[in-house]
């Protein structure tokens, strides 16, 4: 378990940071989210680099999540797919995971 943060910004995109990892082994998240069949129903995807501790390139990673957001719209519950790439983008590991969330004001 660690701690965050996602901003779902109007029009699209995601940004991501996560204290999962230090900040010098991988970068910040980016992608795209789009509403899914009925409210409070949301899918995304964003991808990241990740490096070594001796700064060499060790990949990327994509992050595939289902949001379903409560009826207050201040907390969601995700379910999530991870797959590790490479550097020549071969795919080598995958997984899942699984988040809760509240809104920030």
């Amino acid at each position: 378990t660690f701690p965050g943060l996602q901003t779902f910004n109007e029009g699209g995109t995601v940004a991501e940071t996560t204290a999962g990892s230090a900040p010098s082994l991988r970068t910040p998240g980016h992608g795209v989210w789009k509403r899914d069949h009925g409210r409070g129903h949301y899918s995304f995807v964003f991808m990241f680099d990740r490096f070594n501790p001796d700064t060499n390139y060790a990949g990327s990673q994509t992050v595939k999540g289902d949001v379903n957001l409560d009826a207050s719209g201040d907390e969601m519950t995700v379910v999530a797919s991870v797959e590790t790439y490479t550097p020549a983008g071969q795919l080598v590991a995958t997984g899942c995971s699984t988040a809760t969330a509240t809104r920030i004001e």
